[in-house]
């Protein structure tokens, strides 16, 4: 959805299922994660602009995270007994 250009910024939200954040700010419903920020700072270079935000709330989903790393997809690896970030 976001990829793509469009005719008008609103339209972006037309694809997917979208519910809203604390801070009201849209938020994809289906996602693996989705993150509710707070923007910090905008910082304008070249053609892109750099977005420093604050997360201040997070909703976890359902599924695995799709992963690109060195110009590949890729897949977490299962955790091994007694790794699973747990402490006894």
């Amino acid at each position: 959805a976001f990829a793509m250009p469009t005719d008008t910024p609103e339209r972006r939200f037309e694809t997917g299922r979208w519910t809203q954040g604390a801070s009201g700010m849209p938020m994809l419903a289906d996602a693996v994660v989705s993150f509710d920020c707070e923007l910090v700072e905008a910082m304008p270079r070249a053609s892109h602009t750099i977005l420093i935000a604050r997360i201040v709330g997070a909703v976890p989903g359902e599924g695995k995270p799709l992963l690109y790393h060195g110009g590949q997809y890729a897949r977490l690896a299962e955790a091994l007994p007694g790794e699973g970030g747990q402490t006894q």
